[in-house]
């Protein structure tokens, strides 16, 4: 068509401005997996903005965007063969320099891609520190009360769950939730427990421990155990604690009686 509309053929060159959005599917030791839209325009970005980040866009496309969007990669996760199908081609990547900080394959990913990270079986403390594959943090949900609340108002329902850095252990959670120090002779005796559930078996699981015995033994992974998403906490006051409010509620209780 070219060449009989213009005396000399024309050259045309093709510059890629950014990826539309893919859906793409991650299975495996993922925290949650599914399918996620991963890339693509943001409503608010103008012409002006595409133009100035030409090419930039693919990187909301890569495999570890995939990852995080499905919760990160689970202390299981086999990172030495994940693997990437497109149709019916399979592809393989070592991603376990992501944890290291070393360069890695971080791939653009295309609509339809499927994502599977294999378990191990078993836990990997390599793999409980901060990357681009991990999960960006951990929602916890605390309870840090001396005395039950009578309404939601009073506990702060809804405010008490917050966000700690992913590779986050038990005692490092309780010093979070305030649960530790003050005055020995009153606090050293606290008790803090923790609901948590086996990312690998999905097992629900509660651990109780003394604070002072945590202090001492925090050094052993399995008395010091990791906090995962959702986890939940909660710290009992001390014996001592304790028989200062009963002695507390039957002065209040005393008083009434004189008064009446």
């Amino acid at each position: 068509v070219a060449a009989g509309t213009y005396p000399t053929a024309p050259q045309v060159s093709v510059r890629l401005m950014e990826f539309a959005a893919a859906r793409v599917f991650v299975g495996g030791a993922v925290f949650e997996p599914g399918a996620y839209e991963i890339g693509g325009p943001t409503a608010t970005r103008t012409e002006g903005e595409r133009l100035a980040a030409i090419g930039a866009a693919g990187d909301d496309r890569r495999l570890s965007r995939a990852l995080r969007a499905a919760g990160g990669i689970r202390p299981d996760a086999d990172l030495s063969r994940v693997t990437v199908l497109r149709g019916t081609r399979r592809s393989t990547y070592d991603l376990r320099p992501a944890i290291a900080g070393r360069a890695y394959a971080d791939v653009i990913l295309l609509a339809g891609d499927q994502v599977d990270v294999p378990s191990r079986g078993c836990f990997q403390e390599a793999v409980m520190k901060p990357s681009p594959i991990s999960p960006a943090g951990v929602k916890v949900f605390l309870s840090n009360l001396t005395v039950p609340a009578t309404s939601n108002a009073q506990s702060l329902n809804g405010k008490d769950a917050r966000e700690l850095r992913w590779g986050t252990r038990f005692l490092q959670a309780a010093i979070g939730m305030n649960c530790v120090g003050g005055t020995a002779l009153t606090n050293a005796d606290r008790t803090v427990v923790l609901f948590t559930r086996n990312p690998i078996t999905g097992s629900s699981i509660v651990v109780e421990r003394r604070l002072e015995d945590l202090l001492r033994r925090a050094d052993r992974d399995e008395y010091d155990p990791w906090i995962m998403p959702e986890d939940a906490l909660a710290c009992y006051d001390s014996r001592s604690t304790n028989l200062v409010d009963v002695a507390r509620q039957l002065g209040v209780v005393a008083s009434s009686v004189r008064t009446f």
